[in-house]
């Protein structure tokens, strides 16, 4: 049996909407993923100094109200919006959330890294270094979500190529720098005691998967943008980098 085209509806309708879908459905897994890690990290870490915590916690605040608003993204393209052609070019005051959470997010978790690869090298430079790529690209996504809420128009999103472009590409160097620092860093700490070379080798492990996801996800939804400025492909990638907060928990747990 065949289907009946409506009138109006794009060819593309499917890479303009499914994508969001995948997106939100992803979002809310990453989203049950990161309250489990907050559960570990409560009972575990309880004697955390208290500027980790409230690192930690303000975190997971910032990805509770990402989550609130993509969700009113979803229910505004996919069921207030259902029927009316004109909402696919219209993201709503919602989509902010994309571009401007992730860059808070991705920036002040860059930051602590940096932090923390200070305190296993004593040296500045490297983790300077660190540091000012993921504040050019966290302000980079900040400009981004707020010409984008300025423009409010789907239609017009290659207008943010400049910013993106640094905002992606960023993140994604930021992330490969800090995994090989980090690696490169507690290889040098084996110490000869069995307990102690099987915790730094969980530790490299963890490191290494969580930046190569984030890395790779940063990489492929810069690629996306770049290639497919029509569509929405770009959003299914950026769920793995709204989980960014996450890696806080996973380096402590």
């Amino acid at each position: 049996m065949s289907s009946t085209q409506v009138p109006g509806v794009p060819e593309d309708i499917t890479l303009l909407v499914g994508p969001l879908l995948l997106g939100y459905l992803f979002n809310w897994g990453l989203f049950g993923v990161l309250c489990l890690q907050m559960y570990i990290y409560f009972l575990s870490f309880p004697r955390d100094s208290i500027y980790v915590k409230s690192l930690v916690y303000g975190l997971f605040a910032v990805d509770c109200l990402q989550t609130a608003m993509t969700t009113h993204n979803a229910w505004h393209f996919l069921s207030r919006g259902w029927g009316d052609l004109a909402v696919l070019g219209d993201p709503g005051w919602s989509w902010i959330a994309v571009p401007l959470f992730s860059g808070i997010v991705s920036c002040t978790v860059q930051l602590f890294f940096s932090w923390r690869i200070w305190k296993l090298s004593r040296s500045w430079w490297l983790p300077g270094i660190i540091a000012c790529v993921a504040l050019a690209q966290g302000i980079s996504a900040c400009v981004s979500g707020i010409w984008f809420a300025i423009i409010n128009d789907i239609t017009k999103i290659s207008s943010l190529f400049p910013s993106a472009t640094v905002w992606l590409g960023g993140s994604a160097l930021a992330d490969v720098m800090i995994t090989i620092s980090l690696v490169s860093y507690l290889a040098k700490a084996n110490s000869g005691f069995s307990q102690t070379d099987d915790v730094i080798s969980k530790l490299i492990r963890m490191t290494v998967e969580t930046g190569a996801v984030t890395a790779t996800a940063a990489t492929a939804e810069l690629i996306l943008f770049l290639v497919y400025k029509t569509n929405n492909l770009h959003m299914i990638p950026y769920v793995v980098l709204k989980g960014r907060s996450q890696k806080i928990c996973a380096s402590k747990n």
